[in-house]
């Protein structure tokens, strides 16, 4: 398993290191899944490409899961930040933001976590009133 999903201040913390292949993102997507039923709202996310060391992750992979979380409904909107550093890893991460059109979702992608972090901390909490 080579990702790791936690919680930060007013956002979750999705990260991907190491090699990585498909079934580490279907498990990324089936732990996000539970969090998003169970939390009482669905909260921004950081998405951190920049420790992935190499891929086998195949396109239509990144097509299923994007059309899994198109197909998907949200208590909320929320927004969804993708750092990624390398020209690789921005291969993946502009794949999926074309990929996932969502009215609930705003992606944006940034060479660096703490833009991401930034863009992500600078937005009004999904579980505000």
């Amino acid at each position: 398993m080579a990702f790791l999903v936690e919680t930060d201040v007013g956002f979750l913390r999705l990260k991907l290191y190491g090699p990585i292949a498909g079934a580490d993102l279907f498990g990324m997507l089936g732990e996000l899944s539970r969090l998003e039923r169970e939390l009482p709202h669905v909260p921004h996310r950081l998405i951190d490409l920049t420790e992935i060391t190499a891929s086998e992750v195949k396109a239509e992979e990144v097509r299923e899961i994007a059309a899994r979380r198109r197909a998907s409904r949200f208590k909320n909107g929320f927004r969804s930040a993708i750092a990624a550093a390398k020209p690789a890893q921005l291969g993946y991460a502009r794949m999926f933001q074309i990929l996932n059109e969502h009215a609930e979702i705003e992606i944006q992608i940034f060479p660096t976590v703490e833009e991401a972090v930034a863009w992500l901390r600078a937005a009004k909490d999904p579980g505000a009133a």
